[in-house]
């Protein structure tokens, strides 16, 4: 099983808006209606296989108001000084992957995980996830609310329960419950 532990390039996140341009955007697609969608065969070519994250997005998500990273398909770094989001986007990978809260070593308590002065607002961490090996991505979206101390899934946009997102990850061999394996 993939562990979700993978390390990041993080070329610019000083100001924690738009992080770190890797080659999976090659791969991604900007529609006229404003909304995304990634190219299989172009996700292929540039060497991503079921099972890799291709991106992991967050808004009011601990220390970003928002932001992406577009992770290669191989060995990637993070690097930054002490208190600049490094363990922020590993703990977003896992949640948004259905792993809970406890398991990243912060809190047990998934209100927690939204960025301090925004618990009125929305929060959410989501990865791209390739699917398959014809190169299909599904997006995996957790929804956290401060205010209700609750969280809810959703998968290509539809709501999903926290099973279905665990029985998605089982599928594609990763396990959100043993980061070091």
């Amino acid at each position: 099983m993939q562990a979700l532990n993978t390390l990041f390039s993080l070329y610019d996140c000083i100001g924690h808006k738009y992080c770190g341009r890797m080659s999976s955007q090659k791969a991604l697609c900007h529609l006229a209606n404003g909304s995304r969608s990634w190219i299989p065969e172009k996700v292929v070519e540039l060497g991503y296989k079921q099972g890799y994250i291709i991106r992991v997005g967050m808004l009011n998500f601990l220390t970003y108001d928002e932001c992406e990273v577009f992770p290669g398909p191989r060995l990637n770094i993070i690097l930054g000084p002490n208190g600049t989001g490094k363990s922020t986007i590993t703990h977003a990978m896992c949640l948004a992957c259905g792993g809970a809260p406890a398991t990243v070593g912060r809190s047990p308590d998934i209100k927690q995980f939204v960025k301090h002065g925004k618990s009125d607002e929305m929060a959410y961490a989501e990865v791209d996830i390739v699917a398959s090996e014809s190169g299909k991505v599904v997006n995996v979206r957790r929804n956290i609310s401060a205010f209700s101390k609750s969280s809810q899934f959703s998968i290509d946009g539809k709501k999903a329960t926290e099973k279905e997102v665990k029985e998605l990850m089982a599928t594609l061999q990763i396990d959100v419950d043993n980061l070091c394996k």
